[in-house]
């Protein structure tokens, strides 16, 4: 089945001179009526935040098109913001983002309506689908292992250790702030063991729930180039009570990925002998497909729609600087391409750069998705509607 060509229509969310972008490739910046979105506006987006510089959060109102700044953060990149989202199952509107707190990385409650905060001792990075707990992982060990994702400002207690012993991926009730160790670095460094894994520093990057929250992903990094590429990871999942680890992807290069339901996982990666592609594994077992062999040639960040028959996705730039949006059918092999959007140099690769990363509103028929082709980072909604049916 030839490429469609059916461009949608846009329209900003956000506007400059200030930038906007919103960080996470793993969920809905929208409230569950659709409304209303929640976006990240800093002064400067050609160069990384300077210690204790703040981001503001903003709220958007997708009708009015006004803006409202409910909060702001210390503990932001241009890659993953500081995991602002709305808190699941919340009785009232509430969002959870991360902070620093006395030299702390830290995570925040907040009830926009009350304006009321409850402050955590950990960072959070997944939030369990009924709003309960979250999985945490070191974010200042991002900071001096991959600049690309610098938490400026915070130092990591274990930057003398390759492989912590009582650092990793930790369990927290977002009610009382209590946590546990569900998997250690030295841990994973351990088993199954590569011979490039020896004499080199280890992180915990990417946690991912199961929709049902009874699972999750995350990514091992490791590399001889402190802060740089190339580096090594394998993709891992685990029970939430950190039992039953098992080893998805172990071929060094896993860039993107994401639950399609409880048992399957889509990513961007690469097998033994064979470069990167989209492939959907079945957890705990063998079993990986390849998906798209023809449409879906080109690396990104893949999004599933709410019903699961449509894949939204980007792609890294071609030799004219643009970006690809692409829906991708997955019953019927069918590519429509929805979008190009050009690149500034400055955003092209690197800690500034600018993916679409796009996400789906919750009724299945709008996009979000971030791009820098008007000269500013900004945030874009995009009508889908028509193509998805």
């Amino acid at each position: 089945m030839p490429v469609e060509e059916r461009l949608c229509t846009v329209r900003p969310l956000t506007q400059g001179p200030r930038a906007h972008f919103s960080g996470n490739n793993d969920g809905s910046p929208w409230d569950a009526s659709g409304r209303y979105a929640l976006v990240l506006e800093a002064e400067a987006d050609n160069r990384t935040p300077l210690p204790g510089e703040k981001a503001a959060i903003l709220l958007v109102d997708g009708e009015k098109g006004a803006a409202q700044q409910i909060a702001d953060s210390a503990a932001w990149n241009w890659q993953s913001g500081c995991r602002l989202q709305w808190l699941p199952s919340a009785r009232r509107p509430e969002i959870i983002f991360n902070d620093v707190c006395e030299g702390k990385h830290v995570a925040v409650i907040l009830d926009i309506q009350t304006g009321a905060r409850r402050v955590l001792p950990r960072p959070i990075h997944a939030v369990s689908p009924d709003g309960k707990s979250a999985l945490s992982i070191n974010l200042a060990r991002l900071t001096h292992l991959r600049p690309w994702q610098e938490y400026a400002g915070v130092r990591d207690e274990f930057v003398a250790d390759f492989t912590p012993k009582n650092d990793g991926i930790w369990w927290m009730d977002l009610l009382t702030g209590e946590s546990r160790l569900l998997v250690s670095i030295d841990q994973a460094v351990k088993f199954r063991p590569k011979p490039n894994m020896e004499d080199v520093k280890h992180r915990f990057d990417a946690v991912m729930l199961n929709p049902s929250g009874t699972r999750f992903l995350f990514l091992q990094r490791w590399s001889r180039l402190i802060g740089g590429r190339p580096f090594n990871e394998r993709l891992w999942s685990c029970n939430t009570d950190g039992t039953d680890l098992h080893i998805v992807a172990d071929h060094d290069s896993v860039p993107h990925f994401e639950w399609r339901d409880d048992t399957h996982i889509l990513a961007w990666a690469a097998q033994e002998r064979q470069s990167e592609r989209y492939l959907l594994f079945t957890d705990r077992s063998d079993e990986v497909e390849h998906i798209g062999v023809d449409h879906l040639t080109e690396g990104g960040n893949g999004s599933y729609s709410p019903d699961r028959r449509w894949l939204a996705a980007d792609t890294y730039p071609d030799t004219r600087t643009r970006r690809q949006l692409l829906l991708y059918e997955l019953a019927t092999d069918r590519r429509v391409n929805i979008g190009a959007f050009t690149t500034p140099p400055p955003f092209l690769r690197g800690e500034l750069r600018c993916d679409l990363n796009p996400r789906w509103r919750a009724d299945g028929k709008q996009l979000c998705f971030v791009s820098s082709h008007e000269g500013v980072r900004q945030v874009y909604a995009m009508d889908v509607s028509e193509v998805v049916g």
